[in-house]
């Protein structure tokens, strides 16, 4: 699959991601996208039409000198939601952290999108609850 398409995917589906987590869409999200992508720390998992998962493979804070997966977003298209689609994007997202490398994989819940049914998938495969997220916008 060419990095157009995933591109083109991706900024299609974030802008839907968007509106359903009530978050303002930012007009240069194909451009960003575009930059966050090809950090080759970034990885991102497509299946075009039903959604995706964008990561990061870097050093992790917690314990020194492993590597740490981190997910950076992730989308299921609605209608795909309740199908095998999430599991398989966790499973290729989950292979391409051992093939980095990864010693730990994590992954974030948002509270304004199924945050219930997105634990049990988590539990599911294995994660843990670590730790709760807070953030604040500041200016």
């Amino acid at each position: 699959m060419s990095e157009e398409i995933i591109l083109d995917y991706i900024t299609d589906a974030a802008s839907r991601f968007y509106a359903e987590a009530g978050i303002e869409y930012p007009s240069n999200a194909r451009e960003y996208y575009r930059d966050v992508l090809a950090n080759p720390l970034v990885f991102a998992k497509v299946i075009v039409g039903k959604g995706f998962l964008v990561a990061m493979a870097a050093p992790s804070f917690l314990h020194p000198g492993k590597l740490q997966a981190s997910e950076l977003a992730w989308y299921v298209e609605p209608e795909f939601r309740g199908t095998s689609t999430a599991i398989k994007l966790m499973k290729m997202y989950e292979a391409e952290a051992l093939e980095r490398g990864c010693t730990e994989i994590g992954m974030v819940c948002l509270e304004s999108i199924n945050p219930v049914t997105t634990g049990k998938i988590y539990e599911k495969l294995g994660y843990n609850k670590h730790e709760t997220h807070y953030i604040k916008e500041v200016k």
